[in-house]
C-alpha cells in the first residue's frame, strides 16, 4: 500500500516540479538582421566617414575633457563595417579617449527605435547624430543603462 502511496504522489508531483517553462518577451523589440539588411542599416546610420573627438565627459569624477580638434580621429567605412581609430592624443584624458589606434570592426544594434554602437564586439552605447555631432553615452547600452561612464562628443 506505501508503495502504491508512495508511487501516485510521486505522479502527481514530478510534472510541476521537472521542468521549466520558458516565456517569452513580447516587449524586446531587439533586431535580428541578415548580413546584407545590416550593412543597409549601417548605411543609413550616418556614421560614414570620419570624425573627430572633441570632448568626454562624465565618469565617477564629472570630467570634461575638452579634446583638441584633430588629436582622435575615427573614419568608418560602411562596406567592411570597420573602423579606423587615429588616437595621438598625449593629454591627462587620454583614459577617456575610447579606443587605442587601430582598425576594428564594427557593427549597429537597433533596439525599440535606439541605435547602439559596438566596436571590436565591445559595446560602446547607446549613440544619435544631430547637426555633424555624433554623440555616444555609454551610459545607455541596449541591455542596461547606468551611470558613472563616459559620454563622448565627435565633430565631423
Amino acid at each position: 500500500m506505501k508503495s502504491k502511496l508512495f508511487l501516485l504522489s510521486f505522479l502527481l508531483v514530478f510534472p510541476f516540479v521537472g521542468c521549466k517553462v520558458k516565456k517569452e518577451n513580447k516587449n524586446d523589440k531587439t533586431t535580428v538582421a541578415t548580413k546584407k539588411e545590416t550593412e543597409k542599416k549601417e548605411s543609413d546610420s550616418g556614421l560614414e566617414g570620419t570624425w573627430f573627438l572633441v570632448q568626454s565627459s562624465g565618469g565617477f569624477a564629472g570630467i570634461k575633457a575638452k579634446i583638441p580638434h584633430g588629436d582622435v580621429k575615427w573614419t568608418f567605412n560602411n562596406q567592411g563595417s570597420m573602423v579606423t581609430v587615429e588616437n595621438n592624443f598625449q593629454g591627462e584624458a587620454m583614459t577617456y579617449t575610447i579606443i587605442k589606434s587601430g582598425k576594428y570592426d564594427y557593427s549597429v544594434v537597433n533596439n525599440d527605435g535606439k541605435s547602439y554602437l559596438f566596436v571590436a564586439g565591445k559595446e560602446l552605447g547607446e549613440f544619435h547624430i544631430e547637426n555633424d555631432r555624433l554623440i555616444i553615452d555609454e551610459n545607455k547600452m541596449s541591455n542596461a543603462s547606468g551611470a558613472d561612464r563616459f559620454i563622448v562628443q565627435f565633430e565631423r
